[in-house]
């Protein structure tokens, strides 16, 4: 395997798949990522074993091939690199040389079979929603999903598709969150519901560098918060600080 390819998306890529990779993983394969070099591009893969992700980043490939090394370890290296192109080369499948210039990095590679697989999916009945109204549909009712592991059912934010429109419902038996978005499903053609994990959730809400929006009608967007019940506000005081404070509190005292 032998490509060159943009340390900046290399860099955006492996900062994306950071989140899935486990810090104390069970099994050490599962702390690397899976680099496949094919045609004009090379494909990231990351697994904890329940949650998945897959990028992929235009590369020039001299050799394909598929390696997998250790992703906080080669983040660390590339953010260091004084280069704008990365060059990455990797023989017999157990070493990886990252070069520039003079200087080169060898990385430890764990073999390709012992990564697990992730499941395919028949993109003919993929549904395309639009970036930016799901990332508020995530970012206004992921606070809700539960934490509790012992009502797995709550772990998740509930996304019904039906005809013009994708709805979100999360809660933790407190709070309920419902947002409902545009979307372009045909009569006839509803998808019906599905259940996406917390961890997920974090990964797709930050794809969108927009902060979410207030209100209850933004855009084509409406949200709708209830609370089981109600928390007590605090107000609070600010005073100014004030050169003869301790003259007024000398004075109170002495009296």
């Amino acid at each position: 395997m032998k490509i060159k390819c943009a340390k900046q998306d290399f860099i955006e890529s492996l900062q994306s798949v950071q989140g899935i990779v486990g810090a104390k993983a069970p099994i050490q394969i599962l702390s690397n990522v899976l680099l496949e070099a094919e045609g004009k591009d090379l494909l990231l893969t990351a697994t904890d074993l329940e949650v998945g992700i897959r990028r992929r980043i235009p590369a020039k490939v001299e050799r394909k091939g598929a390696i997998t090394l250790h992703a906080k370890r080669l983040l660390s290296i590339l953010r260091e690199l004084p280069v704008a192109e990365v060059a990455l080369e990797a023989t017999d499948g157990k070493d990886a040389e990252i070069r520039y210039d003079a200087s080169y990095f060898k990385m430890f590679c764990l073999p390709k079979d012992d990564f697990p697989k992730l499941p395919q999916f028949d993109k003919g009945g993929a549904l395309k929603l639009p970036r930016g109204p799901l990332a508020d549909l995530i970012r206004k009712t992921h606070y809700a999903v539960s934490h509790d592991e012992s009502r797995y059912v709550l772990n998740g934010l509930y996304l019904l598709l039906s005809k013009g429109s994708a709805r979100g419902v999360a809660t933790d038996g407190r709070r309920l969150a419902l947002c409902d978005i545009p979307a372009d499903i045909p009569e006839g053609e509803d998808r019906g519901s599905s259940s996406l994990q917390r961890r997920s959730l974090n990964s797709a809400g930050s794809s969108s560098g927009r902060r979410p929006r207030r209100g209850r009608r933004r855009g084509g967007i409406r949200c709708r918060c209830f609370s089981a019940r109600r928390r007590p506000r605090f107000r609070w005081a600010t005073a100014r600080w004030s050169p003869d404070w301790w003259r007024a509190t000398s004075r109170t005292t002495s009296r």
